[in-house]
């Protein structure tokens, strides 16, 4: 990649992990705080909900996508006439979905709540109704951060979202202590998500050009689909894999036995969020370097993006692998073993997710790959689904986990691996010399330098031994990958990097004196 593209993506980077820190203060303050709250059948039916809606993203068909990737190759051809017509198109078609998802939602929940909670859980239906109704409002305008995306805009939806996040954190918090319920914690959720997507519209209205917003065109719509559907299906198989869990426990184990599970999804999603966050420049970026140069215009950026990958999900899983009893004692009290043992199965899913298949996913999904990325992302939910069901019935809790994480590596050695080895035209040996092995060698080197330190200073089971124990742990993992994961190049870029950022921060502190 050039050095104006390294420098955006870097931008980017840092950017996105200042939003993700907001995102994950926010996310353990306010799941603590309804976990402790709620009743575990409250939370429960909050996870549940979250989950069955979860699915209204399929009614999106892979269009958001889409609209990504002709925003990005727009915006590097400069022509806007035929992108006019697809935003007019994609518009349409998500008020027409989000007219659907209200009218299913009125009809359909006294039949939901009582296949899914029972007879007795009749009071929540009220309550489904208003989340349905609520999240038909919002989807019409849920295109707006792919419209970003598309535009590398990323500061400024950061910006929109982190304001938004902050809001709805502090309303929350509000109505939680206030005892009003999840009836107005629902109406904060779905306002401060509208609100954040309205704004995110109206800033890529100034920085798109005049357009007018013409009639649906159907015949593009139909052409669209060519790449939407594989899309949609690649969409619709993680919503299978990472939602249908939570129906499998609450069908076999009870509404009950979801929370648990849930707060261990929720540390794999965190996780996935800090080691991911350079996702968002890779889309666009590969869609622009694919129609300019066709595939080999992407190698580098394949394999480069693979290789962060593993220097960044390595050391972090490693410090989160090794405090996350910890962490599930001290923030919310869970030690049951079912839990904790749920919780490593989620985690080494979501880092063999993270290193072996995210990035590749998401520049050969841009790359005209969109039918083999469909092909093996519907055989594993198929896999997924078949055997968290068979295991849920002799392992409990952990036979869900098992059903995840088993179909994930086996179609990420098989089928992932393989597909980015033929299109960065690298040999297995060349790739792991490259792209796995330093990351792995730096935590190997993590361990052997914390093993001691642990065993001579065995730090107490408190909040304050797990933040020392959590930083000088991630301060020994910098400096083993800083100095055997990066090369002498890479290292040169990052001080130059810091180096930058320091003095911007110094001149900007010197003319505000």
């Amino acid at each position: 990649m050039s050095h104006g593209v390294n420098r955006a993506w870097r931008q980017s980077i840092v950017s996105n992990y200042i939003l993700l820190a907001l995102r994950i203060v926010s996310m353990l303050v306010l799941t603590r705080e309804m976990f402790l709250g709620l009743s575990p059948s409250d939370y429960g039916f909050w996870a549940l909900v979250w989950s069955v809606f979860g699915y209204t993203m399929l009614l999106d068909f892979g269009f958001g996508t889409a609209l990504q990737k002709a925003t990005a190759e727009s915006l590097a051809h400069q022509q806007w006439g035929r992108y006019q017509q697809i935003l007019a198109t994609v518009l349409w078609v998500y008020v027409l979905m989000g007219g659907i998802i209200a009218l299913a939602s009125v009809v359909l929940a006294p039949y939901l709540i009582q296949a899914l909670l029972g007879p007795a859980a009749t009071h929540y239906v009220s309550l489904f109704i208003l989340f349905g109704c609520g999240t038909a409002l919002v989807f019409p305008t849920g295109f707006a951060a792919e419209l970003l995306r598309g535009l590398q805009a990323i500061h400024g939806r950061n910006l929109i979202q982190g304001g938004t996040q902050l809001l709805q954190l502090v309303a929350s918090l509000w109505v939680l202590h206030q005892g009003l319920g999840l009836f107005w914690l629902t109406w904060v959720t779905l306002a401060s998500t509208l609100l954040g997507n309205i704004l995110m519209l109206l800033l890529a209205q100034r920085l798109l050009p005049p357009l007018r917003l013409q009639r649906p065109d159907w015949k593009l719509l139909k052409e669209m689909a060519g790449f939407s559907a594989y899309a949609y299906l690649i969409t619709l198989t993680n919503l299978l894999i990472f939602r249908t869990d939570q129906l499998v426990i609450g069908a076999y184990l009870g509404l009950a036995a979801i929370a648990g599970y849930q707060i261990a999804n929720r540390l794999a999603d965190l996780f996935r969020q800090l080691t991911t966050q350079m996702h968002d420049y890779l889309g666009p970026l590969a869609a622009r370097q694919f129609a300019a140069g066709g595939p080999a215009a992407v190698r580098a950026t394949l394999l480069l993006s693979n290789r962060w990958m593993h220097v960044f999900a390595v050391p972090a899983f490693v410090v989160l692998g090794w405090h996350l009893p910890a962490i599930l004692s001290l923030w919310l009290n869970l030690k049951e073993p079912a839990v904790i043992a749920s919780a490593y199965l989620l985690l080494t899913s979501m880092f063999v997710q993270v290193t072996l298949r995210s990035s590749s996913t998401q520049i050969l999904l841009m790359c005209q790959q969109q039918r083999i990325l469909a092909v093996l992302a519907v055989i594993e939910s198929l896999a997924n689904l078949g055997l968290s069901i068979y295991l849920v019935q002799s392992l409990g809790l952990i036979g869900v986990a098992w059903g995840t994480l088993l179909p994930n590596l086996l179609l990420s050695l098989v089928g992932y691996l393989p597909l980015t080895l033929k299109h960065t035209q690298t040999r297995g040996k060349d790739y792991w010399q490259r792209c796995i092995w330093p990351a792995y060698r730096a935590g190997l080197m993590l361990l052997a330098l914390y093993l001691p330190l642990y065993a001579t200073w065995r730090p107490a089971n408190d909040g304050l031994s797990l933040i020392a124990s959590v930083v000088i742990m991630s301060v020994l993992a910098f400096a083993s990958t800083y100095f055997l994961a990066l090369n002498l190049a890479e290292r040169s870029r990052l001080k130059a990097t810091v180096l930058f950022y320091s003095f911007r921060k110094h001149r900007y502190n010197k003319q505000h004196v």
